[in-house]
């Protein structure tokens, strides 16, 4: 959609400068249940070059937007270009309470923790009342008002089913203005049904819970045991963003595929790895959508991405986590063309930091093969010791090779 909106001369603008652009679309999106979801569609919308506003619900059973990793994320939602405006839930008040009050109040709720100015709001299911009400909130836009709702052609995907042709609308060029709404929670790194985006929701409710707990529960693990507990803490890792000086660890995306494709299609890369090197971007593209459907339950894979330019180029990944023996795996891969600078090095160490700090595993391991000086020399860097005795021999295409064992230790 953003690249056919594009191709057809639309500006993508806000609420409050849509009068200087020519042919103007606002892309509007509701956070209603998932920050998490908003933040990883207004990283997409920005390495697009796409502006659009994200309306938060102050009051809410499905997240805490005061919380402080949805502060941080709805900033990073506004470091990344996009406006932060108020998704106003008029079943929160009694019949009869002051909406403009109310709205202005959580407005200055909301600007306040995230230090943002908030200047537009969004009705959450709104009542026929308060649509007529037409209501003039004092240096808030309201895009209810006739001006955005008479003036543009509006669409929107209420229950991920879009009530209009929203192809077929841009496409025609028959519209010189467009108002979209959709709800990035339905949409994701892979195709999914109404039902598995619900369950996928659920079940992750239940892990976010167990987290919170664990946090604020000392020794749940050794209440209800010690697996259980370290699977809720990887699960409450998976869709987060982790930041060093240079790099940004991620999820992985579709659209990382091209990126990927560079270093996943040299047989350099792959010399000692099980996999053969990539003939085409289909190829990477295949391979991180089945690890969006299907991510390992012990799993955790992160996306290296420079914050300038924005590129992927490269992965690290903890797993084989085990409760008995507190420890997990690591490797790593990263493009040629950036070796040689320390990335991989910060990237690691921020890995590591994860998995002592957040998952609490007591050591780390990696096994390198014998001739993988580059992949050895990262290890030591790191801290990494090589483990006496620890060598062995593995089948990696077909010959065996020896890899040795080296260990990182939880720091004092």
């Amino acid at each position: 959609m953003l690249q056919i909106l594009k191709e057809r001369g639309y500006g993508f603008c806000g609420y409050g400068d849509w009068g200087g652009v020519g042919k103007p679309v606002i892309l509007r999106h509701d956070i209603d249940f998932d920050p998490i979801a908003a933040l990883a569609m207004a990283e997409l919308e920005s390495s697009e070059g796409v502006r659009s506003t994200y309306f938060v619900l102050l009051r809410t059973d499905f997240y805490n937007p005061l919380e402080r990793g949805n502060v941080e994320r709805l900033r990073e939602i506004a470091r990344l270009g996009h406006d932060i405006g108020l998704h106003y839930d008029e079943t929160q008040y009694e019949d009869g309470d002051d909406a403009i009050a109310a709205i202005q109040r959580e407005a200055d709720t909301l600007g306040g923790a995230l230090g943002l100015p908030i200047e537009c709001v969004s009705m959450h299911r709104p009542s026929k009342a308060s649509l007529e009400a037409q209501w003039s909130i004092p240096g808030i836009v309201n895009s209810y008002s006739s001006e955005f709702f008479q003036g543009f052609e509006y669409a929107s995907d209420s229950r991920r089913r879009w009530r209009k042709p929203i192809l077929d609308m841009i496409e025609s060029g028959k519209y010189p203005r467009l108002h979209i709404l959709t709800h990035p929670f339905w949409y994701g790194g892979t195709e999914a049904s109404l039902e598995e985006s619900l369950r996928r929701f659920i079940e992750r409710a239940g892990a976010d819970r167990l987290g919170s707990l664990d946090r604020n529960f000392t020794g749940l693990d050794s209440v209800l045991g010690s697996a259980d507990v370290l699977s809720a803490r990887l699960a409450s890792l998976r869709n987060e963003r982790f930041g060093t000086e240079r790099l940004v660890l991620r999820p992985l995306r579709l659209e990382d595929a091209a990126d990927m494709f560079e270093y996943t299609s040299d047989p350099e890369i792959s010399r000692f790895l099980n996999w053969a090197p990539h003939g085409e971007p289909g190829e990477a593209r295949d391979w991180i959508a089945s690890k969006l459907a299907r991510p390992e339950p012990d799993d955790l894979l992160l996306g290296i991405e420079l914050r300038e330019p924005r590129k992927l180029i490269g992965t690290v990944r903890a797993y084989r986590f085990d409760a008995a023996a507190c420890s997990c795996e690591v490797s790593y891969a990263l493009n040629s063309a950036f070796q040689g600078c320390g990335y991989m090095r910060e990237a690691l160490g921020k890995l590591a930091d994860i998995c002592f700090d957040e998952v609490r595993v007591g050591r780390i391991v990696a096994r390198i093969d014998e001739e993988n000086a580059a992949s050895a020399h990262v290890a030591r860097r790191l801290g990494m010791k090589r483990v006496r005795d620890g060598d062995f021999v593995v089948p990696i295409k077909g010959e065996e090779r020896i890899q040795h064992t080296y260990v990182l230790g939880r720091r004092p």
